[in-house]
């Protein structure tokens, strides 16, 4: 989303084009999974004209190893993953409550917490300038509980 009030989260540069390129190598495999599997149904079925339009769009997708996609999707997760406190804080920011995010990601309210609270030390650890820790652990911190961790 562009604008004034939202700034663009698209990775720019060389990280869009990384990202894009994993993106395609697992979706070539997933692509050419379903397709192969369909065009085996097809022929089984005795459907010709559907198997060899399958065929034909199967050899149009480039061949992928199970372990370039498995490998693609490791990266693609751990990228997202390795960001998603930023959202967690922004989530904060906003009022929502640990039990909010919790439901979102599947977890307690209590694990969402410390979840964001070990990637926000983590961040702390691995500080390049540019983390605002002060900001960061400020998420922490319940609406009416000034200075106290919630």
């Amino acid at each position: 989303m562009t604008g004034d009030r939202f700034p663009d989260p698209a990775p720019t540069g060389l990280e869009a084009d990384v990202l894009a390129h994993l993106w395609s190598v697992r979706q070539a495999a997933a692509d050419r999974a379903l397709l192969a599997e369909g065009m085996q149904a097809a022929w089984e079925a005795g459907d010709d004209d559907v198997a060899r339009g399958l065929a034909a769009r199967l050899q149009s997708i480039p061949e992928t190893s199970a372990i370039e996609a498995l490998a693609a999707s490791t990266q693609l997760a751990r990228h997202l993953l390795a960001g998603r406190w930023l959202e967690v804080q922004a989530c904060r920011e906003e009022g929502t409550s640990w039990i909010a995010i919790g439901a979102v990601l599947g977890v307690s309210g209590a694990d969402a917490r410390a979840e964001y609270e070990r990637a926000i030390g983590a961040r702390e650890r691995a500080s390049d300038g540019l983390h605002d820790a002060r900001r960061a652990r400020a998420a922490l911190i319940e609406e009416g509980e000034a200075g106290r961790p919630c």
